[in-house]
């Protein structure tokens, strides 16, 4: 069974390292994997242990606009 850890966030929770590089907890964000109709999904790569991870980031401003429709 895989173990799967949800953590909400918010841009604010980004941070623009040196060289481009985005820093979410404790992981670096790298390319993008995909996009859906709320967000997208990148790679990420936790800085200690180098364990890869699918992170998704979803954009609350378009979650509300299809809720307010609904």
């Amino acid at each position: 069974m895989s173990n799967y850890q949800h953590t909400i966030t918010t841009q604010r929770n980004i941070t623009n390292l040196n060289k481009g590089q985005l820093k979410l907890g404790p992981y670096l964000l790298g390319k993008k994997l995909g996009q859906g109709t709320f967000g997208l999904v990148r790679l990420g790569t936790h800085i200690k242990t180098g364990e890869k991870v699918a992170i998704k980031i979803l954009e609350k401003s378009k979650i509300l606009e299809t809720c307010m429709k609904s």
